[in-house]
């Protein structure tokens, strides 16, 4: 999904695969793709790969095709977080899962089932905001301090049509979640890059905002495809709305270990968008 978003924006980038003949499918039937071949457990592939990119998309996640939640959605986030900051990417952009960091939550505890994931994942998104906010208290380099992260917790991902940046609503801390679907999410990733000022050194929730929910309902009502209740629903006070991507991105809170330094450009404007952007997503086995 985030290969077909990115292709849309115009954006030159590399995708990984562990089929090499998807890849060279892939690449005959659209001249913006450069198909790699990387591996999240082995630092030396990944560090190859996101060389000379402006932003790297981790869409990575433990599967069936191979790699446990430790070592993709932990270490092999960590990995890729490394390569990322030794070879000065710009913006790194995570897919993790909401409810991740409410772990007596029913959507934690369901997920957590498959091999410990949502531990696996809590522990790699506090690993990256914990390394990137180290790189602002590097007194002795501040050649990294513009480098950013941004990480997205979307809810229960859908195979619907997109529904548009005017349906999405994100939040922060937590305490809500609901449905959205892959592309919705996949066109979030790559808008996010576009905006690091508002989107840097962030974690933030996303769904449909007619589908929000309380994290003790939300997994039960995303089972029936419920719609939310406007007059009933808990209030956080950090809902975001936009009718464009940077309506949605303005006001996000920067996340507590964040001390950003991060200049405002607009790639769509600027010649840095010639540079590609990587996609990481699955480990190869």
């Amino acid at each position: 999904m985030t290969v077909k978003a990115s292709s849309r924006s115009g954006i030159y980038y590399e995708t990984e695969t562990e089929d090499a003949t998807e890849s060279n499918n892939n690449k005959k039937n659209n001249p913006l793709l450069l198909p790699t071949i990387c591996d999240v457990t082995v630092p030396s592939t990944v560090d190859a790969a996101v060389k000379g990119c402006r932003a790297v998309i981790f869409a990575a996640s433990a599967s069936k095709q191979g790699g446990t939640p430790s070592a993709v959605d932990n270490i092999g986030l960590k990995n890729v977080a490394l390569a990322c900051i030794a070879n000065k990417i710009p913006h790194l952009v995570i897919v993790s899962s909401g409810g991740v960091s409410k772990p007596d939550s029913p959507v934690y505890k369901f997920l957590n089932i498959f091999g410990g994931i949502m531990e696996e994942k809590i522990k790699g998104e506090d690993t990256i905001r914990e390394m990137y906010a180290n790189l602002n208290n590097d007194k002795d380099d501040n050649s990294k301090s513009s480098l950013t992260y941004t990480i997205i917790r979307p809810g229960g991902l859908t195979e619907d049509p997109i529904r548009g940046v005017s349906e999405i609503e994100l939040n922060q801390g937590d305490m809500k979640s609901g449905r959205i679907s892959r592309y919705d999410v996949a066109k979030l990733c790559v808008e996010v890059s576009f905006y690091p000022e508002l989107t840097g050194s962030t974690t933030f929730e996303c769904y449909d905002g007619d589908t929000r929910k309380g994290l003790g309902s939300v997994g039960m009502s995303n089972i029936l495809k419920r719609k939310s209740d406007p007059s009933s629903e808990q209030v956080t006070g950090k809902e975001r709305v936009g009718n464009s991507y940077k309506a949605l991105f303005s006001g996000l809170e920067k996340d507590a270990l964040a001390v950003t330094n991060v200049t405002c450009w607009d790639h769509r404007r600027n010649a840095a968008c010639y540079q590609p952007v990587i996609i990481i997503k699955q480990n190869a086995t």
